[in-house]
C-alpha cells in the first residue's frame, strides 16, 4: 500500500490512472460476504437452543478518567474496523 500511495504521488496521470483502476478491480473482486467462522456458526446453534442464556456473555468494566475526545476515539473504531475486514462483516 505504501508503494501505491508512492507512486501516486510521484507518477503522471497515466500511471496514476493504472493504478487507480487495478485498485479498483481488486476491490470489486473481494467478496461481498464472508463466511461464518466455526466460532460463530457454534454461538449461532447455541443461541438457536437456548435464546436467553447468558453462558457466553462476558461482564466486565473499565473505569475512565478525564475528558474523552470524541473524534479521537471515532477514528480509533474507524480505523480498527478499516485494517480488521473480520470486524466489518
Amino acid at each position: 500500500m505504501i508503494e501505491t500511495l508512492n507512486a501516486l504521488n510521484e507518477g503522471n496521470g497515466q500511471v496514476k490512472r493504472a493504478l487507480l483502476a487495478r485498485l479498483l478491480k481488486e476491490k470489486a473482486n473481494r467478496p461481498k460476504c464472508f463466511p461464518s467462522s466455526f466460532g460463530q456458526q457454534r454461538l449461532w446453534l447455541i443461541h438457536q437452543f437456548e435464546p436467553l442464556s447468558p453462558l457466553y456473555h462476558m461482564i466486565g468494566r473499565v473505569r475512565l478518567r478525564g475528558e474523552l475526545d470524541l473524534c479521537a476515539l471515532s477514528q480509533a473504531f474507524t480505523e480498527i474496523s478499516r485494517r480488521h475486514e473480520s470486524l466489518r462483516t
